[in-house]
């Protein structure tokens, strides 16, 4: 089983490569920072008997993006290309066309290749398929740069909005069921993977809520706190924790999502606090605001962390040593993947879990949302690749390739995502997923209270949403030097009014730098 996440990248190629790269592929290209987002995070792989890997990185622990980046047209228009063309559901077979090339990050690849048989086998159809081992998003990079043969990969939504303004992939809107999809879609998804002007850019591979506080049924039993006393906002969570530490059950109550080794941890962590608590970073457009809740939030952090309610080793963990942290049973709380709960309920890697190591062990549930959502949309895309002088024949086996994978087979059934869902909790785009008999029993094995809990996760699903700066071109080169300035901050190196500011104005000038490739 891999160690690798679901859905994020590491690192990226060297900057100067890079620009030497576009400056010889055609002029005019604008050379972005690096394309950080998601490759392939890793997924919910054993990790020497603790927790696992998330379902998104490409190759092991995902480091921060590098300098360097995506490229783009020439002009404004040229970002994302010409207009998609309307094509028809292809017949049976390959038409007599090459095979479609089918590239992914390094999860559960035995799954990603029984599913390529079954397609092959129902359509009659020829898929090369292989695995990226590494680092995903720069390997994948120089794929595109180099023009190399490529008609489907997975992405994330920060990547896949840059690989569209760079021109390296179609939107959905040519495919011929594109409006029933996107009826069928939680609509914050929808959202989060379609442009400004409404295109729709992929079909979910999973959809999880990063940030879902997990507990420790046992330690909160310990001071008295049940489902009832849940935490419903960020402060009533911190106030419990100051009351957990005082009790003595724990020395460090909290395990924050702080850790600052890989793009998606500490940045992360705290954007989607803020997008939770309504303080607002970005507006609807991707545009720096920074109101005063983003500095008290920062601020707040460096208080925990000199008041003992978090550990100081946090900054300095792999995600998988995340998981495992909270899989050992010392914090009561922590903001995790949604799909983790399986892990943390499994007693064969965890100590949270009813029957494992622990005889007083009572399981890990879900904070529900009420006041306020929890954590933001972390998801993976499957994409259509375009290449130089592709025909119409081509991208419609792409869009169906994608629609076996990302929405139904010719049968009508989810079945992709309802495997995921039974077989690694990897929660799906459709709510309808959820609605599954058969989905709903497999949760039901792993889940120490469903009737509480299955809800729980539909009105987390529901209710998260992602940034809207996501879109921007910019975001992925601003979010690796956040990434540095929250740690300093909060480690007491630098002010927070210091470090916010700077990113508020390094927000400000990459905008003003990238207008011609992603204009308002």
């Amino acid at each position: 089983m891999s160690d690798e996440s679901v859905g994020k990248s590491g690192g990226r190629m060297d900057r100067r490569e890079f620009l030497r790269r576009a400056g010889a592929i055609g002029g005019g290209l604008a050379a972005m920072s690096v394309l950080a987002a998601c490759g392939g995070r890793g997924a919910p792989a054993s990790t020497g008997g603790g927790a696992a890997a998330t379902p998104g990185s490409g190759g092991g622990a995902a480091a921060t993006p590098s300098g360097g980046g995506a490229s783009a047209g020439a002009t404004p228009a040229a970002a994302g290309g010409a207009a998609t063309p309307k094509v028809q559901k292809p017949p049976q077979g390959t038409g007599g066309g090459q095979p479609l090339v089918f590239r992914g990050w390094n999860y559960h690849p035995e799954v990603v290749e029984d599913n390529v048989k079954k397609f092959n086998a129902m359509y009659e159809e020829n898929v090369d398929y292989q695995t990226v081992s590494g680092d995903y998003g720069s390997l994948m990079e120089k794929m595109h740069l180099n023009k190399e043969p490529l008609n489907f990969a997975y992405s994330n939504p920060q990547t896949a909005h840059r690989w569209y303004k760079a021109g390296w992939v179609w939107d959905l809107e040519g495919y011929w069921n594109v409006d029933q999809v996107k009826k069928d879609l939680y609509p914050a998804w929808k959202d989060i993977v379609s442009t400004k002007d409404g295109k729709l850019l992929g079909l979910p591979y999973f959809q999880s809520v990063r940030g879902t506080i997990c507990t420790n049924e046992e330690l909160l039993q310990k001071v008295g706190i049940t489902p009832k006393q849940y935490p419903k906002t960020w402060d009533e969570l911190y106030d419990q924790l100051y009351q957990i530490k005082k009790s003595g059950a724990t020395d460090v109550p909290f395990l924050p999502h702080w850790f600052a080794t890989a793009w998606f941890g500490l940045a992360w962590g705290f954007q989607f606090e803020c997008m939770n608590r309504g303080a607002v970073l970005f507006d609807d457009n991707g545009h720096p605001v920074f109101d005063q809740k983003c500095y008290d939030i920062l601020d707040q952090y460096k208080k925990l962390l000199a008041d003992g309610i978090v550990p100081k080793e946090v900054f300095t963990m792999q995600e998988t040593d995340f998981i495992d942290g909270f899989a050992s049973g010392r914090y009561a709380y922590s903001p995790q993947q949604i799909y983790d709960s399986k892990v943390f309920n499994d007693p064969t890697r965890s100590k949270l879990a009813k029957g494992g190591s622990n005889p007083n062990a009572k399981g890990s549930m879900y904070v529900p949302v009420d006041k306020q959502p929890w954590g933001l949309i972390d998801t993976g895309i499957y994409l259509s690749i375009k290449r130089p002088g592709e025909d119409e024949k081509t991208l419609a086996r792409s869009y169906r390739l994608q629609e076996f994978f990302g929405y139904k087979d010719k049968d009508g059934n989810l079945y992709v995502s309802k495997r995921w869902a039974i077989e690694q909790a990897l929660n799906s785009g459709y709510p309808a997923t959820l609605e599954d008999p058969d989905v709903k029993a497999a949760y039901q094995k792993w889940m120490p209270d469903y009737d509480f809990m299955f809800p729980t996760m539909q009105g987390l699903l529901a209710n998260a949403k992602s940034p809207a700066v996501w879109r921007r071109y910019f975001y992925e080169e601003w979010n690796s030097k956040a990434l540095t300035e929250l740690s300093q901050a909060i480690l007491g190196q630098k002010g927070t009014k210091e470090a916010l500011d700077g990113l508020k104005q390094l927000a400000t000038q990459l905008l003003d730098k990238y207008q011609k490739v992603d204009p308002d």
